[in-house]
């Protein structure tokens, strides 16, 4: 991915070529993304869990989805308050990773993925909820309550791993995940994660 980004840069003023590089870029990054998630689904790891920063994770998964844009489609962050718990970093950025990418593939252009963050309480204990929306072709009502299974997938090309990878993280830290969506309007996943440890760092 390095090479075909290098790449892109040295073809900045060839146009055809430029275009070539970037599809490069894409396929590459994708086999990447996929890889990964066959790799944590086979393994089925447990978190290593240590104190991370929300905003720095999120901010890291929202870099490896270069090479993904659309045109004209926004990314907008938002965090309100506590920002550090006790999570496995690796993981959490795979997640994030994979609903972003769910995100901006539903989305057309003009569209806009929004990410927002704030603690919330929830099942008698604190959380800090990570909110990631979007306003783009929906899910099908018939297809919410399967999103998360294995395999399952409403794309054409699509593996099925994506959201079964998040819903496996949430579980490995003992968190909790909610989906709703209406057709055309747009979708959005609510990831609640347990706040352990003192508090240190809120909003960036």
């Amino acid at each position: 991915a390095i090479f075909a980004s290098l790449l892109e840069r040295e073809l900045a003023g060839e146009e055809d070529k430029r275009k070539l590089a970037q599809h490069i870029t894409k396929g590459v990054k994708t086999l990447d993304t996929l890889l990964s998630n066959m790799l944590l689904f086979a393994a089925s790891p447990g978190a290593h869990k240590a104190r991370v920063d929300i905003c720095e994770v999120v901010e890291e998964s929202i870099s490896s989805t270069l090479g993904h844009e659309k045109p004209g489609v926004k990314i907008k962050t938002e965090f309100i308050g506590r920002t550090e718990i006790i999570a496995d970093r690796l993981q959490l950025r795979q997640l994030f990773l994979n609903l972003f990418l769910n995100s901006l593939d539903a989305l057309d252009e003009g569209g806009t993925l929004h990410i927002r963050t704030k603690v919330a309480d929830g099942r008698g204990h604190g959380y800090l909820e990570v909110q990631v929306s979007d306003n783009g072709r929906g899910i099908p009502e018939e297809s919410l309550d399967r999103v998360f299974d294995p395999f399952f997938s409403t794309k054409e090309r699509g593996t099925g791993l994506g959201l079964a990878i998040v819903a496996a993280v949430v579980h490995a830290h003992d968190g909790f995940i909610d989906v709703s969506s209406e057709a055309g309007k747009g979708t959005v996943f609510i990831v609640s994660l347990p706040i352990a440890g003192p508090k240190v760092k809120t909003a960036c």
